[in-house]
């Protein structure tokens, strides 16, 4: 038992001075096992550098090949490629360390190709790599590793305008007066009657249609029309008076108190008696004309000439056109009633009532605390709509103004519950303020149905009964806004009606209304396109520049890819991009890519900033083509996306 301990003893020892030993009979295996151990782990260190290397390479190609279709110059020219080239060469110089020089013998490493037939680019790029350790053939050497991204070695990632992705467009045109001028004359700013294909109006419209049939056979593509002028014109399913279709007007805003309490629709067909209020004003009766109590001594005049000018619309206008032409036939044919002999103002209503059965009829006894109560809101709001006191606010023929306007509270709702626009039936008649307090507002389909057929200033009150008199009946609701639909859809509208617009412009209401609009829809990308020749009414552009002032334009892009809004049902669905374009409609500028900011400033105006001063999303359109190309190159451009080999 003790010699085994004894040995025991001598084996534990033993362990140690093998350890210690220096006679280096152990020490030589690892001797030469640890170049070999380095230089595996040095290999794989190597080979972990090479591949960030490579990632990055990948990143900067793929990135430089996402800022060329965005650019879309199809390597055709000379200049193209070498601007093409310059924009790889930042991605490149941004994602690398090593950077590429101006040696031109850096740069021709660059390789990049535009594939026509499948509308793909490509781009290549060889790069030397400074490894940790160099072999070749199994030797040391001094020599880089050579990396590319062609696609015989890992891969390249392609850009493509040829995919199954999904879009949702918006075009926003304008519909104003002055779009019916013949597009080679900058100089014209208001209602033209010129006739043939040579208006802006038929540019935009030939434009639009070829665009939309390119892409009509394409599954998820969809297409809407947000058609305006002051206010955008819907469908309402409802028909007028005379037989014809009826439509309302609508307006995207959130009004301040008072105004958001007034009926706007109840309102649209009553004559408010404002030269009386004036001439009261003038004679220091009324101080303001919201706190005066106008029913208090003129209660009976207010609802006389309110029933008076109702009845004179059916004399003027629905008898003829379904050819009555005297009070009997009204009566007759019970269109009117007859209650006094003798017109007064004493009986609080005139002797004939026409229409009594209607809902919105102001004489009803449901109607008459409204009448009291909403009235003076009613001669306010013309005040401001009409009068030269208001220059100073700039505000302009729409109830919905620099004054009125909440503009935080309308850029809150356009991704919210609550409702985001203000419609009410526009009455099928002229700009005559003796039958609707909104006379200006929405008059585009107006126009288009020869209810009016030139400037008001040129026609005789005879002539505008007779036009609506005898247009009415037939009166179809077009130009109206279109929801998202297919191509083929859209298309089958815009080639089935004849436009001829009229009307002031505020571009800011069509572009408003297009938000709720591509809100319904499940493209992956959103789109407003805005066409207009860039001359907003005096008012419409100021109340343009403070919304863009109040960033409504990022609070739109941003809104179309915010998550919580899918959950919440502000939207249909999350967008992967979102974007804005504005294409100016005028054949004067040239050398766009001359433009210094000053210019972008002068040609856009607010619209420079709403876009955050990029200039890719803002075109300029000289003639029926370019139009055609810049709205091509708008859809190529957002809705590419990439095929990894």
């Amino acid at each position: 038992m003790k010699k085994n301990k004894t040995i025991f003893k001598k084996s534990k020892y033993f362990n140690f001075d093998f350890l210690a030993n220096t006679t280096g009979s152990i020490l030589i295996p690892f001797a030469v096992m640890l170049p070999t151990i380095f230089l595996c782990l040095g290999m794989g260190v190597n080979y972990a550098y090479t591949f960030k290397s490579k990632t990055a390479l990948s990143e900067a190609t793929n990135e430089a090949a996402l800022a060329l279709v965005a650019l879309n110059n199809k390597n055709l020219t000379q200049e193209a490629k070498a601007r093409n080239q310059e924009i790889t060469l930042n991605y490149i110089n941004y994602y690398l360390t090593k950077k590429i020089t101006d040696n031109i013998d850096d740069k021709s490493s660059i390789s990049i190709n535009y594939n026509e037939s499948e509308k793909e680019y490509y781009v290549y790029y060889t790069h030397d790599v400074e490894s940790l350790i160099k072999m070749e053939n199994g030797n040391l050497t001094s020599s880089p590793i050579t990396i590319a991204n062609n696609i015989d070695t890992y891969g390249n990632t392609r850009k493509t305008f040829l995919n199954t992705d999904t879009i949702d467009v918006a075009f926003v045109t304008d519909f104003s007066g002055s779009v019916t001028c013949s597009y080679n004359d900058s100089n014209c700013n208001s209602y033209s009657s010129g006739q043939g294909n040579q208006r802006r109006l038929d540019y935009m419209r030939k434009a639009i249609s070829e665009l939309v049939e390119s892409y009509s056979d394409k599954i998820g593509y969809k297409f809407a029309l947000v058609p305006y002028d002051i206010g955008v014109p819907i469908e309402n399913g409802k028909k007028n008076l005379a037989g014809g279709d009826s439509y309302s007007c609508s307006i995207p805003f959130k009004l301040k108190p008072p105004y958001n309490t007034v009926d706007y629709d109840f309102w649209a067909n009553k004559y408010v008696q404002f030269s009386e209020w004036v001439s009261l004003k003038e004679a220091g009766i009324i101080t303001d004309y919201l706190a005066f109590d106008y029913f208090a001594e003129h209660a009976n005049s207010i609802f006389y000439y309110i029933d008076r000018n109702n009845y004179e619309y059916y004399r003027r206008v629905i008898g003829p056109s379904k050819g009555f032409n005297s009070d009997f036939d009204l009566v007759n044919n019970n269109l009117c009633i007859k209650r006094h002999s003798v017109p007064s103002t004493q009986h609080g209503e005139y002797k004939y009532g026409c229409g009594i059965e209607r809902d919105d009829y102001a004489l009803k006894q449901e109607n008459l605390q409204k009448v009291e109560e909403q009235y003076p809101l009613l001669v306010k709001l013309y005040d401001f709509m009409y009068t030269d006191n208001n220059r100073e606010y700039d505000t302009h023929y729409s109830f919905a103004n620099t004054m009125t306007i909440d503009v935080d509270g309308t850029i809150k709702a356009l991704f919210s519950n609550e409702k985001k626009s203000i419609t009410f039936t526009r009455p099928i008649i002229p700009t005559m303020a003796e039958y609707t307090p909104f006379s200006a507002m929405c008059l585009s389909p107006i126009y288009s149905n020869k209810v009016m057929v030139g400037n008001d200033n040129d026609l005789t009150y005879f002539k505008l009964y007779k036009n609506t008199s005898e247009n009415i009946a037939s009166f179809k609701n077009s130009p109206h806004l279109v929801k998202l639909t297919e191509g083929a859809k859209l298309l089958k509208y815009i080639k089935s009606n004849e436009w001829s617009p009229g009307g002031g412009t505020d571009t800011m209401s069509g572009f408003l209304t297009s938000v709720p609009v591509l809100s319904e829809g499940e493209g992956n990308h959103k789109v407003i396109i805005l066409m207009s020749d860039g001359k907003d009414d005096s008012g419409a552009d100021r109340l343009r520049d403070e919304f863009i002032r109040r960033k409504v334009c990022k609070t739109i892009k941003d809104g179309f890819m915010n998550q919580d809004y899918e959950d919440k049902g502000f939207i249909a669905k999350k967008a992967a991009s979102a974007a804005i374009h504005f294409i100016k409609l005028d054949p004067s500028v040239a050398n766009m890519d001359q433009f210094s900011e000053q210019d972008y400033k002068r040609e856009f105006g607010a619209w420079y900033d709403c876009v955050n001063r990029d200039k890719k999303y803002l075109h300029v359109a000289t003639d029926y083509e370019s139009i055609l190309d810049i709205s091509k190159h708008i859809i190529e451009s957002e809705t590419g996306n990439f095929i990894s080999k």
